[in-house]
């Protein structure tokens, strides 16, 4: 890292360039801030971020020839927040401008024009302009674009002045165009977060300090190609929405809870355009894993537009189609919900028609099921889905620690919206997906720790062993991408069958004691005690309530969380009726067949793996993202799983490595599908 600030020359702006791997671009955009003839001094702030491609050398090259300019070069891995936060951390000037280094400015007067309106003008926070973008792909000729979109008042037209409620409202300025009356002359704030550094947000932060001044020339250029961080936006725009838009409404989020409310009803009109978009897109593509994560990750949304838009009408209505309670099932005509009176006359009518009953009772058990591979000889408890079962497990244990993977996010988030723990801790995962053990040593006593079977691989020797000798915590195997049971130490084992299997819903937690954590008694005649007991079970069932809704308090819904969320009788007759041995050849062969096309990709040299496989991973070469293989596979009608257990959105959390992509290889598809599935890898990697 570079001087960021030369105390003997008092500058009055700073201008801020943040760059990865833009050799080809970046002596344009050096010379075109260079170029400006001001009557003040200003220095160039030159942050790279670990680029590969020689542009830390032209940087080298033009810092030794002028002494205004200081660069910041980031090592190792590439880290866009940290590059940013660097930049904007050396900016100590009462003036900061910006230009990327894919980006340049046009004329010699735009710094002098815009510092010196802000000088003579203080009620502005804030100076703007008119900028053209070019399009560039090697396929197509290159060409201009304006892009500021002219739909405010005339007034607003002709005077050129904004307000910070239209910039959250409908505005769009580039980052080229910007100059602010700095925020941070003494450096960035405590509460700095690294949602701040988005356009949007830095803007609105200035914005928020006085007026806009916007003028309607062209001084800057903002330049779209392959490599650059909205090129998707141009070149795939389905892929895109699926992509970034989760992303971009945590960050309406973020906005709205910094900003107190300020722009509420601007943001939310963002959220609700995004969430449009993406439940759209979902629908078209059928992609209902990512749905049903959308729907249960932003419900409250949901819940506050779902009247008014029919798209987002029809996706919550996927995702959740039938009413609460599933454990309440009759297994007969898989009716979902409460038996009564009326229910009860409604069974002996004598229709017609309408959708054909699961008549699970008509399908005899397999020998060798799956519910029997996984229950013999164990004690259980089943629950709606596998986070309901560790919610459980933690609120008998009580408030405490819980170890997890970094990669496990949203879950976390969910648990900690319950408070049903005293503090999530992470621990390191290397990039072959194998355990870093160090984390060992920092186990207090009563600490949950979870260990994932990722893919379905049983856990590593070492690992158990040095689980084994701590019986002072609570260790939790984590088989949520997991199809066999093979023999464990572990004191509790955790199944997702939804996961691994696309039964309708269930989560199995084997482990001492668990089966009279079940609000309803366990015996032969199951469906019989769940009308006897049906009356006692709704007072914690209100009509029309959604079970995404529910939301667990600890003096009066602890005890009941397994009651309203238990795994329906469906998946339990659906599990005794699947075959392991059919499932497991299957998914061995669906994998030999990846493993014959896709050998240099493979995480693992594994050519027929011992164990039933729940995804085929792939690591993918540098620079090639795993979403963006997922995103325009969905494109071509493969849907990929995620990657990882705990149900946890690989499109949103930090996973082990951006590199690591998981194919599908369910019992479903033959080896045609694996063919065509390998085929589209290897094309969409070649570009």
């Amino acid at each position: 890292m570079g001087t960021t600030y030369d105390a003997s020359v008092d500058y009055l702006c700073s201008i801020v360039m943040c760059s990865y791997n833009n050799a080809q671009y970046l002596e344009q955009a050096i010379a075109s801030c260079l170029c400006q003839k001001t009557d003040f001094p200003f220095q160039l702030i030159i942050a790279d971020d670990a680029s590969t491609d020689g542009s830390q050398d032209i940087i080298r090259s033009y810092a030794q020839k002028h002494s205004n300019i200081f660069p910041i070069f980031q090592t190792g891995h590439n880290c866009v927040h940290k590059n940013y936060t660097d930049a904007f951390n050396a900016a100590r000037t009462p003036y900061v401008a910006l230009c990327d280094g894919d980006d340049f400015w046009i004329g010699e007067e735009k710094l002098q024009l815009q510092v010196g309106f802000l000088r003579e003008h203080p009620d502005f926070s804030v100076c703007a302009h008119k900028t053209e973008q070019f399009v560039y792909n090697a396929q197509d000729p290159a060409r201009y674009k304006p892009i500021y979109k002219r739909n405010a008042s005339r007034r607003t037209q002709e005077t050129g002045v904004l307000y910070a409620d239209e910039i959250a409202d409908n505005y769009y300025l580039h980052t080229s165009s910007y100059v602010f009356r700095w925020l941070f002359r003494e450096g960035l704030p405590s509460y700095w977060d690294r949602a701040m550094s988005n356009d949007l947000f830095f803007l609105l932060l200035h914005a928020a300090e006085g007026k806009i001044k916007y003028f309607d020339r062209t001084l800057s250029v903002w330049r779209r190609h392959e490599n650059g961080m909205t090129w998707l936006q141009t070149a795939k725009p389905s892929a895109y929405v699926r992509e970034k838009w989760e992303d971009f409404i945590i960050l309406q989020t973020k906005m709205d809870e910094f900003f107190e409310g300020r722009f509420h009803y601007q943001l939310l009109e963002r959220v609700r355009f995004a969430l449009h978009s993406l439940t759209k897109e979902c629908i078209a593509t059928g992609d209902y894993s990512m749905l049903t994560y959308i729907v249960r990750r932003f419900y409250d949304y949901f819940e506050e537009f779902r009247d008014k838009y029919e798209v987002l009408v029809e996706g919550y209505r996927l995702v959740d189609p039938l009413p609460r309670p599933t454990a309440l099932c009759n297994l007969a005509d898989c009716t979902f919900s409460a038996p009564g009176a009326a229910q009860t006359e409604q069974k002996h009518r004598n229709t017609v028609g309408g959708n054909i009953p699961l008549d699970l009772a008509a399908i005899p058990p397999a020998a060798d099921s799956i519910w029997q591979l996984w229950t013999q000889g164990r004690e259980y408890a089943c629950f709606y889905n596998a986070i309901s079962a560790l919610e459980a497990l933690i609120a008998q244990q009580g408030t405490i620690r819980v170890w997890s993977p970094k990669f496990c996010a949203a879950d976390q988030l969910r648990m900690k919206q319950k408070k049903l723990y005293s503090e999530m801790l992470c621990y390191d995962v290397s990039p072959d997906c194998g355990y870093v053990l160090s984390f060992l040593e920092q186990l207090q006593s009563g600490d949950i720790v979870l260990t994932p079977c990722f893919f379905g691989r049983p856990l590593p020797c070492a690992l158990t062993q040095a689980l084994e000798r701590r019986s002072d915590v609570i260790w939790v195997e984590d088989r949520t991408c997991a199809l066999d049971a093979p023999s464990s130490s572990a004191p509790w084992q955790l199944y997702s069958p939804p996961t691994v299997l696309g039964v309708p819903d269930g989560g199995i937690l084997m482990g001492p004691g668990v089966s009279s954590w079940l609000p309803l008694p366990h015996n032969d005649n199951e469906e019989d005690m769940l009308h006897r007991l049906a009356p006692a079970f709704l007072n914690y069932e209100f009509p029309d309530r959604a079970f995404l809704a529910a939301s667990s308090t600890r003096d009066k819904e602890d005890m009941f969380i397994c009651s309203r969320e238990a795994m329906s009788l469906v998946s339990r007759g659906l599990l005794e009726r699947i075959s392991y041995g059919l499932v497991s050849s299957a998914r061995k062969r669906n994998w030999a067949t990846l493993y014959s096309r896709l050998q240099h990709l493979a995480l693992w040299d594994m050519p027929q793996p011992e164990f039933t496989p729940y995804a085929f991973p792939l690591l993918l070469p540098e620079g090639k993202a795993a979403c963006r293989l997922s995103s325009f596979l969905v494109d071509e009608g493969f849907l990929c799983p995620v990657p990882y257990g705990m149900g946890a959105s690989f499109r949103s959390s930090p996973i082990l490595s951006e590199r690591i992509a998981a194919l599908p290889l369910s019992h479903n598809y033959d080896s045609s599908d694996m063919h065509r599935l390998a085929d589209a890898v290897l094309r969409i990697l070649q570009h």
